[in-house]
C-alpha cells in the first residue's frame, strides 16, 4: 500500500527533511488545509477510494508526528464501513488513533464494529474484519464501547462456530476491557465456559483463554477454583507428555510461554485436596525440576529455564513435598555457582525467595554461603544486590555473627544508593539474632563508624533503649564510647550516643584507668563543633547531668552554658537558659531532674518490625505467593516510627524559645518520657476559606524571600509576627514556626494546624493552645515527610481571636536535595537514562558585580545540596554536579551540567530529571542561585 499511496510517501519524506520545528510546522499546516479542502469538496466532487486512503493515512502520520487531528472521522467511518480489506484496514486504523474513548465520536463506529463481529464466521474475509473489529474494540476502549460490544465479544469467544483465529482475538479483546471495567464479568457466567476453552485443541486458543482467566483469578480467585483440575492436566500434557503441534515448539521445548502461564495461575491457589490431582501436580513438577539439559543454544536454554523457575515458585508454594523443595535447593547451588550473569542473577533471587518462604529449607541453603558471600564482590550491582537479600534472608542466630561481619565489611566498597538499606538490614540481623547485648553494642558502634551518614536515627534510638533495658552491659557500654570519642574521626551520631550514655552512665568509669569526669567532659566537648545543632542540644543535657554527679565540673559547664545562652538556635538557647537557672537549684530538686533514665517500655522496635514485615512480603507474591517488591526503607521507617511510640526516644525534644515551660521533671536526656499533649481543636474557621470560597494565601511575598533561606520571617502584620525556620535531610523537614503576639491580649484559644495535603504527611509533636501578649515567642514544630512529587504549597491555616491566616510554607522540591555521589560511567548512565525531552537547557548570565567562573557554580550548587563531581567533564571549566530528589514514594536523579563561558561572561545550563514537576523547580533554582537567565 505504500508502495501506490506515492503522495503518503512524498508527504512523509518531505517532513524527515524538514531543517526546523518551524519548517515542519508550516509544512504539516499546509498538508492540513489541502487535506481539509478536498473532504470539504468531497460533497462536488465524491472522492474515490484511493485518495480517502491516502489522506487519512497521512493525517495518521500527523497525528504519529505529535498534532491534533479535529478532522476526518466521518470519512473513516464511511472507510471501516466498506466492504475492501484495504479500506476497512485504513479506516480502523484512523479510529485507533485518532477518536477519543470517552468522546462522543465513538458512538459513531459503535455499529459498524457490532456488523463486523456478527459476520465473523461466514468466510475467511469476513473473519479478518472481525479480527481488525476486535483490536480495534481492544484499543479504543472506553466505557460506552464495553458496555455495547463486550456481549458481543463474550458470544464471540464461547461460540462453537467461531473460528481459532477470532477466538484468540476476542480473548485478548474481553481481557483488555475487563483490566479497564472489572465489573463487566461475572464468575458465575464465564468460569465454566472458560475453563472448557482450556482444552481447545489450538494452542493458541487455549494460550489466550489463559491470560484471560489468570486476570479474572487475580480479582476473584474463589470465583474461578474449578479451573485448577483443568490446568493440571494441560501442564500434564505439555511438561510430560509433550502434546503439542511442531508450530507451538520453541526450540524443542512445548509451548514454554504456555507453562510458564499454567504455573503462574496455580500460585493463586493452596494444593489441590484430591490426592490423585496432588499426586499428578507434583509428578509433572519433579519431571520439570529432573529435567537434564545438554542443548547449549541460548534460546533453548532460556525456555527451558523460564518453566524451571517458575516451576520453582510453585513449590515454594505449595510446599507439598519435602523432596522437591531438596532439588529446588540442588538445583539453586548450581545455578548461584554459573558462569552466567543472568542465572547467577535468577539463582540468588530465587533462593531468597525459598529462604524467606520455608525456613525448613534455610539448612540446605547454608551450604552455599561463602559462595553467596563471594557474590558481594560480584561486578554486576544487581548480583551485589540479590546476595545481600539472600543473606539478610538466610541469617539466623547459627550464623549471624559471620554475616553481619561479611555485610560490614562489603558496606565499605557498597555502592551509594544501596548504603541504606544494606545498613538498616545489618541494624536489623544484628538486633535479632545477636548472641550478647555487649556484641549487638559494638556492631551499631561499627554499623556507625562505617555507615556514617547512612545511618539512620532509628537506628541509635534502638541501642540507646537496648543500654537502658540491660543494667549489666550499661557499664561496657560507657566505656565503649568513651573509647570511641578518642578517634578524631568520631562520626556525629557516635557523639549523640556517646552523649547519652555517658550522660547517663559515665560514673560507671569515671575511676576506671585512663578514665575521669574531666576527661569524660573534654572529649566531649572536643566535638562540640563539629556536630549539628541537635547535637549540641543533646551534649548541653549531657553536661548537665555530669556536673550534678561530678561537681568539679561546675565552671566549665557554666562557661559552655553562659557562651550559648544568646545563641541563634532557640533550642540550643532555651536549654542553655533553663540548664543556668537549675544550676543554682536546691540539691533535692537537681536529684530528680537529673535522676538516670528509667526503663523503657519493652516493645518492639522499628527495625524489628520491619523485619517483620519483610518476612511477611517473603510470603506473598505478584498474585498471592511471589516475593513482594521490598518497601522503600524511608518510607517503611516512617510507618512504624509512630508503631514503635516511646520504644524509641525523639531525636531533639520540641522545644522552642516559650519563656514559660517548665524543665522537664523526669530527668531524661533527650525528654523520652515525655508524654505529648493532646493538640487542642481549632478555633472555628470564620475567615477566607471557612465561606466556601477559593483559599487565599496570606504570606506570597514572605515566600519568595524564603526560597534560599532557612530562617527568617514568614508573616507579619499588626497582631502577629511569624518566624520561620526549616532544616532538610532527605525527604523529611522539621518546621519550626515563631508566634510572636502583638497584640494587648493574649490569643487564646489558639490553633496552627496544616492542611491536608496528598504529598506531605505531616505530625505535630505539640500543639500550641494559646501565645501570650507581649513580646515573649511561642514555637510550634511541625514534623514533614515529603510522600510523593508535589507542586501545590503545603499551607498552615493559623486561627486566634476568631482570625485566620493561611501560610504558605516554603517547602520547595528544591529542598529535598541529597548529593549524589558518582563516577564518570555513573553520571552517564544516569545521564543517557533520562529521555532527552526531558532535558532543559538556559543560557545565563553571572549575578550583577561577578564574573562568570568554575568557584562560583561550585559554590552555588553546593549551596543547594549537589554534589561536586569531578573528573567527569574533560573540560577543567565546566562544572558537573548531581543530587538525588527525595521522597517516601519516589526518588529521582537530579542532573546539572554547566559550561562556564568566562571570557563571554556567560553560562550554559543543561539539565535532566525523570520527574518533571521537580524538574520545572529545580531547574529553575539551580538558574536562579548561579546567575540570571538571558532572554
Amino acid at each position: 500500500m505504500a508502495v501506490q499511496l506515492r503522495g503518503l510517501t512524498t508527504f512523509i519524506a518531505d517532513i524527515r527533511n524538514c531543517k526546523s520545528q518551524e519548517e515542519e510546522q508550516k509544512r504539516v499546516d499546509a498538508e492540513l488545509h489541502k487535506i481539509r479542502t478536498k473532504f470539504l469538496n468531497a460533497g462536488k466532487k465524491k472522492l474515490d477510494s484511493y485518495s480517502l486512503k491516502k489522506y487519512l493515512l497521512k493525517l495518521c502520520f500527523i497525528s504519529q508526528a505529535g498534532y491534533d487531528i479535529d478532522f476526518g472521522h466521518i470519512e473513516a467511518v464511511n472507510l471501516l464501513s466498506g466492504s475492501k480489506f484495504s479500506e476497512k484496514t485504513v479506516g480502523y486504523l484512523f479510529a485507533v488513533m485518532a477518536i477519543d474513548p470517552a468522546g462522543e465520536l465513538v458512538r459513531l463506529i459503535i455499529n459498524s464494529i457490532r456488523n463486523d463481529l456478527l459476520t465473523a464466521g461466514k468466510s475467511s474475509s469476513h473473519d479478518v474484519s472481525a479480527c481488525l473489529a476486535l483490536a480495534a474494540v481492544a484499543n479504543i476502549g472506553g466505557k460506552e464501547m464495553a458496555e455495547a460490544l463486550a456481549p458481543v465479544v463474550q458470544e464471540l469467544l464461547f461460540s462453537p462456530e467461531t473460528t481459532p483465529m477470532v477466538k484468540k482475538k476476542a480473548a485478548l479483546c474481553l481481557l483488555r476491557l475487563f483490566r479497564a471495567w472489572p465489573e463487566m464479568l461475572s464468575a458465575s457466567e464465564v468460569a465454566e465456559p472458560l475453563t472448557r476453552l482450556l482444552d481447545a485443541r489450538h494452542l493458541g486458543v487455549a494460550t489466550g483463554a489463559l491470560s484471560l482467566l489468570t486476570s479474572l483469578v487475580s480479582h476473584d480467585p474463589d470465583g474461578y477454583a474449578g479451573c485448577v483440575r483443568q490446568c493440571v492436566w494441560l501442564l500434564d500434557k505439555l511438561a510430560l507428555q509433550g502434546e503439542a503441534k511442531p508450530a507451538y515448539y520453541y526450540y524443542d521445548v512445548p509451548a514454554p510461554w504456555l507453562q510458564v502461564k499454567l504455573l503462574r495461575l496455580l500460585q493463586y491457589y493452596p494444593a489441590p485436596e484430591d490426592r490423585n490431582m496432588q499426586a499428578r501436580l507434583v509428578q509433572v513438577l519433579g519431571a520439570i525440576l529432573s529435567r537434564v539439559e545438554t542443548d547449549a543454544r541460548p534460546n533453548h536454554v532460556h525456555a527451558v529455564q523460564a518453566v524451571l523457575f517458575e516451576a520453582m515458585d510453585l513449590v515454594i508454594h505449595l510446599d507439598i513435598a519435602p523432596e522437591l523443595i531438596i532439588q529446588c535447593a540442588n538445583l539453586l547451588g548450581k545455578f548461584v555457582t554459573s558462569k552466567v550473569t543472568n542465572t547467577r542473577y535468577l539463582g540468588l533471587a530465587k533462593m531468597a525467595h525459598l529462604a524467606a518462604a520455608n525456613h525448613d529449607a534455610i539448612e540446605l541453603i547454608r551450604r552455599h554461603q561463602k559462595t553467596i558471600m563471594s557474590s558481594l564482590r560480584d561486578a554486576d550491582i544487581s548480583i551485589r544486590r540479590r546476595a545481600m537479600d539472600l543473606l539478610f534472608a538466610m541469617c539466623d542466630s547459627s550464623n549471624s555473627e559471620e554475616i553481619v561481619t561479611e555485610l560490614l565489611d562489603y558496606l565499605d566498597e557498597a555502592e551509594f544508593e544501596i548504603k541504606d538499606e544494606l545498613v538498616l538490614k545489618i541494624a536489623i540481623l544484628a538486633e535479632k539474632y545477636a548472641p550478647h547485648p555487649n556484641w549487638y553494642f559494638d556492631t551499631v558502634l561499627t554499623l556507625i563508624s562505617a555507615g556514617r551518614d547512612h545511618v539512620s536515627d532509628d537506628i541509635w534510638y534502638r541501642a540507646v533503649q537496648v543500654v537502658t533495658n540491660n543494667e549489666d552491659m550499661q557499664p561496657y557500654a560507657a566505656q565503649r564510647v568513651f573509647d570511641e570519642l578518642c578517634s578524631p574521626s568520631a562520626h556525629e551520631v557516635a557523639v549523640k550516643i556517646a552523649g547519652y550514655v555517658l550522660g547517663e552512665y559515665g560514673h560507671f568509669i569515671a575511676d576506671a584507668p585512663g578514665s575521669s569526669p574531666t576527661l569524660m567532659f573534654n572529649l566531649l566537648h572536643s566535638k562540640f563543633s563539629m556536630v549539628g545543632s541537635k547535637t549540641k542540644a543533646l551534649l548541653l543535657t549531657a553536661y548537665s547531668k555530669l556536673v550534678n554527679l561530678f561537681p568539679e565540673l561546675k565552671l566549665g559547664v557554666e562557661a559552655v552554658l553562659e557562651q550559648h545562652r544568646s545563641a541563634m538556635d532557640a533550642d540550643i538557647q532555651q536549654r542553655a537558659c533553663e540548664y543556668m537557672v537549675l544550676s543554682t537549684a536546691q540539691e533535692p530538686l537537681l536529684n530528680v531532674v537529673w535522676e538516670v533514665m528509667p526503663a523503657f517500655p519493652e516493645r518492639e522496635s522499628a527495625v524489628v518490625i520491619y523485619a517483620r514485615k519483610l518476612e511477611e512480603a517473603g510470603k506473598t507474591d505478584r498474585g498471592p505467593t511471589h516475593a513482594a517488591e521490598e518497601e522503600d526503607l524511608d518510607a517503611v521507617l516512617a510507618q512504624v516510627g509512630a508503631a514503635a511510640g516511646a520504644a524509641v526516644p525523639a531525636a531533639t525534644p520540641a522545644a522552642a524559645p516559650v519563656t514559660s515551660a517548665p524543665p522537664p521533671s523526669s530527668g531524661s536526656l533527650l525528654d523520652l518520657m515525655s508524654e505529648p499533649t493532646a493538640p487542642a481543636p481549632a478555633p472555628a474557621a470564620t475567615g477566607k476559606a471557612a465561606t466556601g470560597g477559593e483559599l487565599v494565601i496570606d504570606n506570597p511575598d514572605f515566600v519568595g524571600a524564603l526560597k534560599f533561606a532557612n530562617v527568617g520571617i514568614l508573616f507579619e502584620d499588626a497582631d502577629i509576627k511569624v518566624g520561620y525556620k526549616g532544616e532538610f535531610k532527605n525527604n523529611l523537614a522539621r518546621v519550626t514556626l515563631f508566634f510572636m503576639n502583638l497584640t494587648g491580649s493574649a490569643m487564646s484559644p489558639f490553633a496552627a494546624t496544616a492542611l491536608e495535603h496528598e504529598s506531605f504527611n505531616v505530625s505535630v509533636p505539640e500543639a500550641l493552645t494559646s501565645v501570650p501578649a507581649g513580646a515573649s515567642q511561642a514555637a510550634q514544630i511541625f514534623l514533614v515527610e515529603t510522600a510523593g512529587v508535589f507542586s501545590k504549597p503545603l499551607v498552615v491555616q493559623v486561627a486566634y481571636n476568631g482570625e485566620n491566616l493561611f501560610l504558605m510554607l516554603p517547602l520547595f522540591p528544591s529542598k529535598f536535595l541529597a548529593p549524589l555521589p558518582l563516577d564518570g560511567p555513573g553520571f552517564l548512565g544516569q545521564w543517557n537514562a533520562v529521555a532527552a525531552d526531558a532535558q532543559k537547557m538556559v543560557v545565563m548570565k553571572p549575578h550583577a558585580g561577578a564574573a562568570a567562573s568554575p568557584a562560583a557554580v561550585s559554590e552555588a550548587l553546593t549551596a543547594l545540596n549537589f554534589g561536586i563531581l569531578q573528573g567527569v567533564d574533560p573540560s577543567p571549566t565546566n562544572v558537573v554536579a548531581a543530587a538525588m530528589w527525595c521522597s517516601t514514594a519516589v526518588k529521582a536523579a537530579v542532573l546539572v551540567r554547566v559550561e562556564v563561558a568566562a571570557q563571554h561572561g556567560l553560562y550554559r545550563l543543561t539539565f535532566r530529571c525523570g520527574e518533571a514537576k521537580v524538574a520545572g523547580e529545580v531547574c529553575g533554582a539551580v538558574a536562579r542561585k548561579i546567575g540570571v537567565v538571558q532572554a
